[in-house]
């Protein structure tokens, strides 16, 4: 069964929501220190570290998976997804479109159903 979450993304996606984020290379990192599977730890620390750069929440799309992740906004719609992933170079993303405290309460992941 469907969760009213898993429609909503399944229909964001479709609308062609998802961005196209680039995963950071060595010289984007500059000596970053990143941690797998913490992308969200790894995030705030970054932006701490990068003033004028803010943590943008959402998921990491995969066909109809979505898993709970994090990239860096360094303004001007320039988004880096600064957490190693294997694959290509770039992520799908959907952002979240609620608040930082709605986002900590919904699972880290979503499978839709797309009948």
């Amino acid at each position: 069964m469907n969760s009213a979450l898993a429609d909503r993304l399944l229909q964001r996606m479709k609308a062609g929501e998802c961005l196209k984020v680039p995963h950071a290379t060595a010289s984007d990192l500059r000596g970053f220190c990143f941690a797998r599977s913490k992308c969200h730890d790894n995030v705030n620390r970054w932006c701490h570290e990068n003033p004028g750069h803010k943590p943008l929440r959402g998921w990491l799309v995969t066909s109809t998976l979505f898993d709970k992740h994090s990239v860096v906004d360094r303004g001007e719609s320039a988004l880096l997804d600064i957490t190693p992933l294997d694959g290509p170079s770039y992520s799908y993303f959907l952002a979240h479109d609620g608040t930082e405290d709605e986002f900590e309460k919904l699972p880290n992941q979503v499978v839709a159903v797309d009948i």
